[in-house]
């Protein structure tokens, strides 16, 4: 069977879904295998995933634009994997993948009670049922010599970005010993600067933090992968909660359509060029009209904005990885919850994997780029976690822009890139970059990247159980016949969904209120299961995975999902952690 280019994910349940405990009880010999749990393949965009193994994968290899850190090939060092061109990316209908890679570990920043207070009611008092982990942290090591940074891990943007020595302002946070900043003032052997530091970017998040900069280049190191002149946004203006969250950056592992950067470094390449058209052709009148020639001034001319233009697009850091041969494979899985087996008594291995795996723990997650994790995958036949196992599902594909928004560089912001994009069920009018002849192609125009065929790691979901009574997920694009579409979102401490049908969850649980706009309250001892399916097993949320705190003086606890309101992007359900620590998700880029 030919399987058309496209990305995939997967999930691999790493437990039974209808239970939920001993996730740390490790297996010996003598333990009989658990049955074999649920698996999903999602559809979908740049997205998130965790504790239950979640895939997204392209059958074939492609030059897709996710936003992530630009390497030359040139100058790398350290251990240097197989180029994607060099491996099969399908085998018969399915993405082919190994246990192997680069290993990073996960740091999971304990916030109690952080984010239930602006949800609360204002008589009452939230108190946290547990510890509520909603920041997942990647070390990353920058620079030359290198220092490492604890970035926020962010699958719905793509971008690299990095809070700098000149983040000074009242609005700033402080920087500490935990959250670092890159001190631009120091030399940095693998500083590489970007139009003299003057092209600027803005961004901005949906709960009203925002961060501005410049852009810049660096080395990047992640494991035993390098990346010089790695693009990111140098940050000098935030009120992001760096001190708060003890991190430095964010991480982005979406798509190059997202990227703040990559917009805005093909904006203003777009307006020298049409200023130095405009210049050549003043000059040209000039000289007809004095019968002189002009080609010295027109050459000045010329070569004054030519830094302007030396700098088009840059590829984020997870295009870098894949488009080079950084990586086995182009793909990379996530989990935000510790292994079934305890890391100590592991036997699964591979040699791609084996030095890594020796230096980093898993005890709240893992990333793993190239590969999956021996700790959640293993090759036992009939443990239900081999790579044959692993069920994909298509991403998502995202139509054009329903409107061109002519923002000026200083201005340009993720909305930009999502705001008006509508999911499609057909990808043949956009712009692809998921085959093998494409594999070295970018975008030159911002209307090329605007019109890439893929946004968000999303899927189709296809349906939702309480219980097990299911309910079928209405879609905000029913009319283009389009099915409901979720949003895997690790930088979400959250589930949400649409208005109708999270009353429609709610309307089966005894007692449930709501006691504001979206949001809902259960009896605390509610002991119903919410299930997720994309076409495949259901995924099993246990109460303690979607009620998160009590209500003082109460026997009512808050709970997931909030419904939001139809924001005109294409997404109807965002499954945020509580969501991905249950899975172990597996997200393939070509």
């Amino acid at each position: 069977m030919m399987v058309h280019a496209t990305h995939f994910l997967t999930i691999l349940s790493l437990l039974p879904l209808s239970i939920a405990v001993s996730v740390s009880t490790p297996l010996n010999a003598t333990t009989q295998p658990a049955p074999n749990p649920p698996f999903a393949n999602l559809a979908l965009p740049p997205g998130h995933a965790a504790r239950n193994v979640l895939g997204v994968a392209h059958p074939s290899p492609s030059t897709t634009h996710s936003h992530g850190i630009k390497r030359n090939v040139g100058k790398s060092r350290g251990v240097r994997a197989h180029s994607p061109r060099d491996l099969p990316a399908i085998v018969g209908d399915i993405p082919a993948i190994t246990i192997g890679g680069i290993d990073l570990p996960l740091i999971a920043r304990s916030h109690p009670g952080s984010g239930l207070s602006k949800r609360s009611t204002d008589n009452a008092t939230l108190l946290p049922l547990a510890t509520t982990e909603n920041t997942f942290i990647v070390p990353v090591s920058i620079g030359s010599p290198p220092n490492t940074y604890p970035l926020q891990l962010d699958l719905a943007s793509s971008d690299l970005l990095l809070a700098s020595s000149l983040c000074t302002s009242s609005s700033c946070p402080s920087s500490s010993s935990t959250n670092p900043y890159y001190d631009v003032a120091k030399s940095q052997a693998g500083w590489e600067e970007v139009n003299g530091n003057g092209t600027l970017w803005n961004t901005s998040y949906a709960d009203g933090t925002v961060a501005s900069g410049f852009i810049g280049r660096e080395v990047v190191t992640l494991g035993e992968s390098v990346v010089e002149g790695q693009v990111f946004g140098v940050i000098n203006s935030t009120n992001l909660t760096l001190s708060d969250q003890k991190i430095s950056g964010i991480l982005g592992l979406g798509f190059p359509r997202l990227s703040v950067m990559g917009h805005v470094l093909l904006k203003e390449s777009e307006a020298a060029t049409t200023l130095n058209a405009t210049l050549t052709a003043t000059d040209n009148t000039t000289a007809s009209a004095t019968g002189t020639s002009n080609s010295s001034s027109t050459s000045t001319a010329s070569s004054a904005n030519a830094t302007s233009t030396d700098i088009a697009y840059l590829p984020t850091l997870l295009e870098n990885l894949v488009r080079t041969p950084h990586l086995p494979y182009p793909v990379f899985a996530l989990a935000l919850a510790p292994p079934i087996n305890d890391p100590s008594t592991s036997t699964s291995s591979s040699a791609a994997s084996a030095s890594s795996t020796a230096r980093y723990d898993p005890s709240h997650g893992s990333l793993t780029l190239g590969g999956v994790s021996a700790f959640y995958v293993d090759e036992k036949e009939g443990s239900g976690r081999t790579v044959g196992d692993i069920e994909w599902f298509d991403v998502v594909p995202f139509g054009q822009p329903l409107t061109t928004n002519d923002t000026s560089a200083e201005s340009v912001t993720t909305s930009d890139a999502t705001a008006t994009a509508t999911p499609s069920s057909s990808t043949s009018s956009k712009r692809k970059r998921s085959d093998e002849s494409q594999i070295d192609s970018l975008p030159t125009s911002t209307t090329a990247l605007s019109q890439e065929e893929y946004l968000q790691w999303a899927l189709t979901l296809q349906n939702i159980s309480l219980n097990g009574t299911v309910i079928t997920p209405n879609s905000s694009y029913a009319s283009l016949g389009l099915g409901s579409v979720a949003l895997l979102d690790a930088g979400f401490n959250g589930i949400a969904g649409p208005q109708q049908d999270v009353t429609r969850i709610f309307s089966k649980i005894t007692d449930a209120r709501e006691v504001e706009t979206g949001q809902w309250v259960v009896p605390c001892d509610t002991k119903m299961t919410i299930g997720f399916s994309f076409g495949g097993r259901y995924i099993q949320l246990q109460p303690s995975d979607w009620i998160y705190a009590g209500v003082e003086n109460s026997e009512l606890c808050m709970a997931w999902p909030i419904a939001q309101e139809d924001t005109g992007d294409g997404i109807d359900w965002q499954l945020g952690t509580p969501f991905l620590k249950n899975v172990y998700s597996i997200f393939r880029f070509v």
